[in-house]
C-alpha cells in the first residue's frame, strides 16, 4: 500500500518549550533563524546517489523552485545530480541548533520540527512556488515507476485543485496498529488518477514527514502553525491540508 499526496490538515498540539530560541522562531519570516552560514548552504557535491534520486523523484523534482536536504553529520555530506543540483540546500541540523539556540529544545522531535519550519520559511523568503523537503533518511521503492501518460495525468489532476501539499510516502501507523484495517472517513480518498486521489478533508493521521512538497498557497498556514510556545510537532502540523495522494507511494524512510 502506497501514497504520494497532497495534503492539508488541522490539529492542536501543545509543547512545553522554555527556551528562547524556539518561542521566537518563526516570529519572522527570515532573519535571524535563516542566518546560518554553516547550517543553511546550497549544495556541494554532484553525483548521482540513486537511493533518493531515481526517474520518478527526478521528475517531480522539475516541478518545484527549491530542494530542502535536511540531515546531521554524515548525512550531509550526499551527493547530487546535475538535473536539481542548482535547486538544493542542504540544511545541516546541529549547525541550525547553534545558530538558533536550539540545544536541548524539547529533544529530537521539536528540533526536527524545527528544520522543517526553516525549511518552509527559506522557500517563502526567496518567493519559492513550490519547495520539496526531503529528511537524509528518505529512500525511493525502485520499484514504481510512472509514464508519461501517468504525469499528464497528474498534472492536469493537480492544476485543477488548490494543493497545499504532496506527499511522497506516508505511514499510517494508527490504521497500522489498529488491526482492523478499516479505514477512517478522514482518510477516503476521491480518484484523481490511476495513480493519485484527493484527500478532501483534515485529520488525516498519515505520519511519514520524510518527503514532501509544499505549495505557496500554504507557506503562511504552515509556517504559523510552528510558531511559539504552542508549536505543533511536524507530523501533527502535516494533518493541516486538503490532499492529493499518489499509489503506491514511492518513498519511505530508511
Amino acid at each position: 500500500m502506497g501514497i504520494f499526496s497532497v495534503a492539508a490538515y488541522s490539529s492542536a498540539y501543545s509543547s512545553a518549550s522554555g527556551s528562547a530560541g524556539w518561542q521566537n522562531l518563526g516570529a519572522s519570516y527570515s532573519d535571524p533563524h535563516l542566518d546560518c552560514p554553516l547550517g543553511i548552504t546550497p549544495a556541494t557535491t554532484r553525483g548521482e546517489n540513486p537511493e533518493v534520486w531515481n526517474a520518478l523523484s527526478l521528475e517531480m523534482a522539475k516541478r518545484v523552485d527549491k530542494i530542502y536536504w535536511l540531515c546531521v553529520r554524515d548525512g550531509c555530506d550526499v551527493s547530487f545530480p546535475d538535473e536539481i543540483f542548482d535547486k538544493v540546500i542542504v540544511m545541516r541540523g546541529e549547525e541550525v541548533d547553534v545558530c538558533n539556540d536550539f540545544g536541548g529544545v524539547g529533544g529530537h522531535t521539536l528540533q526536527s520540527s524545527a528544520m522543517h519550519l526553516l525549511a518552509t520559511m527559506h522557500g517563502y523568503s526567496e518567493d519559492a512556488t513550490q519547495i520539496m523537503i526531503l529528511e537524509q533518511d528518505t529512500a525511493l521503492d525502485p520499484l514504481v515507476e510512472w509514464t508519461a501518460e501517468d504525469w499528464d495525468s497528474f498534472d492536469a489532476a493537480s492544476a485543477d485543485k488548490e494543493w497545499k501539499m504532496i506527499r511522497l510516502g506516508y505511514r499510517p501507523l494508527s490504521y497500522e496498529m489498529n488491526g482492523d484495517h478499516v479505514c477512517e472517513g478522514q482518510c477516503m480518498c476521491t480518484v484523481a488518477t490511476s495513480k493519485s486521489c484527493y484527500l478532501g478533508g483534515t485529520g488525516c493521521d498519515l505520519r511519514a514527514a520524510d518527503a514532501y512538497v509544499v505549495h505557496s498557497r500554504f507557506f503562511g498556514q504552515y509556517i504559523d502553525a510552528f510558531q511559539g510556545p504552542d508549536a505543533l510537532t511536524r507530523k501533527r502540523a502535516l494533518r493541516l491540508t486538503t490532499a492529493c495522494s499518489n499509489t503506491p507511494w514511492i518513498a519511505t524512510s530508511s
